[in-house]
């Protein structure tokens, strides 16, 4: 992160902190946060506002673009879930 962006994430939780609900997601693990900000103190005071107090859920199951990706290669067919009805986005390959 730069410099403001550092800035602006801090006195945005530090607003929202004990007041409003924060909701964050993100594929990076939260053990290489820190380094990602990039400042040592400004890295400290934004993950105490984000963690302190924090309900954290991490998957446990496989990834749905990895299986979508395995099913791809198997030749299994794919569906999508659109606006109430099931659509077929390719046809399972005959033996």
């Amino acid at each position: 992160m730069i410099v403001r962006q550092r800035r602006d994430m801090l006195e945005l939780l530090d607003d929202r902190y004990g007041n409003r609900s924060t909701l964050v997601t993100s594929k990076m693990p939260v053990d290489k946060w820190h380094a990602l900000i990039g400042d040592p103190t400004l890295g400290d005071a934004i993950l105490d506002c984000l963690l302190h107090n924090a309900y954290r859920t991490e998957p446990k199951s496989e990834s749905m673009r990895r299986r979508a990706l395995e099913r791809r290669a198997s030749g299994q067919a794919l569906y999508r879930f659109v606006a109430g009805t099931v659509r077929v986005l390719r046809q399972a390959s005959a033996p």
